[in-house]
């Protein structure tokens, strides 16, 4: 996740390049090569990289009703098509994600007690606030389930039950 704090920012792909502006969010498969760059000293950026580990213990079961985030992480995660490359976020200076995206920054670098559950579920909020955002921006009134749709929940529900879950107990859930 790449986020201008100040300034601007160039991300450069292998085809293309998107120029980033401050408060702007991009989400990136972490397998596309990249390389985001500044043009002036001024400029502040964060490159907030989330293990694969973070996804399947914490985050999956939280983005499950998210569609629109799931999928894209769910696809890198379980390699179950091609993904996107990234998913831009021109946030429009929204003061709600700023103020998050910055507090999970805080946290990271203060390393106060319990920093990490509240970084994860600042993470939860950013991950709430972004589809919100995009869809507002794109006058996307419902997103639309793919056949892949069910798996995030799938996953999520495995994870929270891997100790007791049955071949049949999942069938009967999903």
């Amino acid at each position: 996740l790449i986020y201008v704090y100040h300034g601007t920012c160039i991300n450069r792909f292998q085809d293309h390049e998107i120029e980033l502006h401050q408060g702007d969010i991009l989400l990136l498969n972490p397998n596309v090569l990249h390389a985001p760059y500044i043009m002036e000293p001024t400029d502040c950026v964060f490159n907030v990289m989330l293990s694969k580990k973070l996804f399947e213990t914490s985050m999956m079961s939280l983005l499950s009703d998210n569609k629109f985030l799931s999928e894209f992480f769910f696809n890198y995660l379980y390699q179950m098509n091609q993904t996107r490359d990234y998913i831009y976020f021109p946030t429009h200076h929204n003061p709600s994600i700023d103020e998050t995206v910055t507090g999970i920054i805080y946290e990271y670098i203060n390393k106060q007690p319990f920093y990490i559950k509240i970084m994860e579920s600042g993470l939860s909020i950013l991950f709430g606030l972004l589809p919100r955002q995009y869809a507002f921006d794109h006058h996307i009134e419902e997103h639309i389930r793919s056949k892949t749709a069910v798996l995030p929940d799938m996953i999520a529900y495995i994870n929270e039950h891997c100790k007791d879950i049955a071949l049949n107990e999942l069938e009967q859930q999903f």
